[in-house]
This record gives structure tokens, C-alpha cells and sequence, in this order.
């Protein structure tokens, strides 16, 4: 992914990786229990493995091409408590939907909503592109 970040913007390749790991939750989704889509098994694996991990060699390379150094690295420390409190709250959140509404269908129907609005976001973003700077040149 890093190579393909260094190609298409390190942006666009965020958003790749989150719509191939978009993929892969999504077909977790139409294996039966009977044994049918078992393939999918595979295919969300792969797809999860192949661009999980990319997210923690992004991220950082995304933060320090918007921040100076200091920043950056106050930004990604922020960052990365955020992270690992979204993932207690997502779980937490999670388990209660559970509980009260006796099925993860709601969460499952939500997430792609999230991710559009998200997406939506993004998009509307300013430019990854630093003023006097061309986007075929590397931020200094």
C-alpha cells in the first residue's frame, strides 16, 4: 500500500485500504451457517490481511505530511488514544446493541452509513497539497 499511497496520494490510499477492509467485513456478512459462502471466508481474510496493517504505516506518513514535527507527533499521540479508545467504546457500544436489540443487523446496516458520511467528509477536505508545493514533489 505504501508504494501505491506513493503513486495515488497517501489520501487516496487510505481510502483503498478502508474500502478493501470495507470488503472484507461486508462478506463476513453473507457466509451461512450451513457451510455456503465459505469462499467469502477467504476472500475476507485476504482482503483483511493484505490491508489491515497498511493503516499503522499510513497514518503516520498521512499526520507528518499535514503537520510540522512537533505537531505531528502531538497529533498522532492524540491519534492513537483516540484509536485504542474507539476500540473499547466500539465494543462496549457494541455489546449493548447486542443486548438490547438482540441481533448485530443494526450495527452491521449502520457502518456503511458511518462510512459514507465519513467519506463524504473527507472529500470535502482541504488539499493534502502544501501552498508553493506541486503534488509530484515529496513534503520536506
Amino acid at each position: 500500500m505504501g508504494a501505491l499511497a506513493d503513486r495515488i496520494s497517501i489520501r487516496r490510499g487510505m481510502i483503498v485500504t478502508y474500502l478493501f477492509l470495507s470488503v472484507a467485513a461486508a462478506t463476513v456478512k453473507f457466509v451461512n451457517a450451513d457451510g455456503a459462502g465459505v469462499i467469502l471466508v477467504y476472500v475476507s481474510a485476504t482482503a483483511f490481511g493484505l490491508f489491515f496493517y497498511a493503516i499503522f504505516g499510513l497514518f503516520p506518513a498521512y499526520i507528518s505530511h499535514l503537520f510540522n514535527k512537533g505537531d505531528a507527533a502531538l497529533v498522532f499521540a492524540f491519534g492513537n488514544a483516540a484509536l485504542g479508545m474507539g476500540g473499547i467504546a466500539g465494543n462496549l457500544v457494541g455489546g449493548y446493541t447486542r443486548e438490547f436489540l438482540g441481533s448485530f443487523n443494526y450495527v452491521v446496516y449502520a457502518d456503511p452509513c458511518r462510512g459514507a458520511c465519513i467519506g463524504r467528509h473527507r472529500a470535502r477536505s482541504p488539499s493534502e497539497v502544501r501552498p508553493g508545493e506541486s503534488c509530484s514533489e515529496p513534503a520536506v
